[in-house]
């Protein structure tokens, strides 16, 4: 398990843990992650935007237009879309400009965002009869996916089914940690940690539409903070979405970076 980091920097580890999340989603035997003049890439095998990536592994690299033609080529060839991720320690304006010459399309920044754990803190309010368990199986798994994508992706049914098996359970890879919420019997959030870069990352917090506004969200952020507190970690970071971002600040995370992508479809001309 990886080791909890003194006093990191914060930007750089938002980054960090952020590509080594995504860049896991490119696992064996169904996906493929491979770094090419220096550009890392990341496939799923999934056609869904999100599963399936492209980053700089340092500033200034893989802005060439030779260098993303080869990556859509990649990407076009097997029928996948995808991001290609923006990040503040890895960005140039030439990048920007010879992706969207491309034809990628420009989704906006989101704000990348820090809280420290070992501050006190009270747990926020949550409806009483909320139940936050551990996903310890395949069964939970399933269960974790699809209210995942009702609270959040709402893909199409061919792709939800595929969720589950993005996401390991902790026995196959210590670094993630997966939770469900359920109220009277029926799952209604999710949220998960994965430590890496020496922080708690917090990811797919979501909670299906009827169940919205109860403070479960920030329950089920909670839980995965302070799930990462009691295993050593000083730092949760998380990449918000605007839903979140009120729910992120309320609990104390504070902005410290902009994480911007550009979407890819499988049609692009290269």
């Amino acid at each position: 398990m990886p080791k909890p980091k003194s006093n990191p920097d914060l930007t750089s580890a938002v980054v960090a843990n952020h590509c080594a999340f995504f860049e896991q989603l490119g696992r064996p035997p169904a996906g493929e992650c491979t770094t090419y003049a220096g550009v890392t890439r990341y496939s799923s095998g999934i056609p869904y935007p999100l599963f399936n990536g492209a980053f700089s592994v340092t500033p200034h690299s893989g802005t060439e237009l030779s260098v993303i033609e080869e990556v859509l080529g990649y990407f076009k060839d097997r029928r996948i879309p995808f991001l290609w991720w923006s990040l503040p320690d890895r960005n140039s304006g030439e990048l920007g400009r010879n992706l969207v010459s491309k034809g990628l399309v420009p989704e906006g920044d989101a704000p990348g965002m820090a809280l420290g754990l070992s501050q006190s803190r009270t747990a926020p309010p949550a409806p009483k009869e909320l139940r936050i368990t551990t996903v310890e199986n395949s069964a939970d798994l399933e269960r974790f996916g699809r209210t995942l994508n009702e609270g959040d992706f709402q893909a199409p049914p061919e792709i939800a089914r595929e969720i589950p098996r993005l996401l390991p359970l902790q026995r196959e890879d210590p670094r993630i940690k997966l939770f469900l919420g359920y109220v009277k019997g029926r799952p209604v959030a999710t949220s998960l940690r994965f430590l890496e870069a020496g922080v708690v990352g917090i990811y797919g917090v979501a909670t299906i539409p009827e169940a919205r506004h109860q403070g479960i969200g920030a329950a089920m952020t909670y839980a995965a903070c302070e799930e990462g507190c009691r295993a050593g970690f000083r730092d949760a970071v998380l990449v918000a979405t605007a839903m979140g971002a009120p729910v992120y600040r309320r609990l104390g995370f504070e902005e410290c970076c902009q994480i911007g992508s550009y979407v890819a479809s499988t049609t692009l001309d290269i």
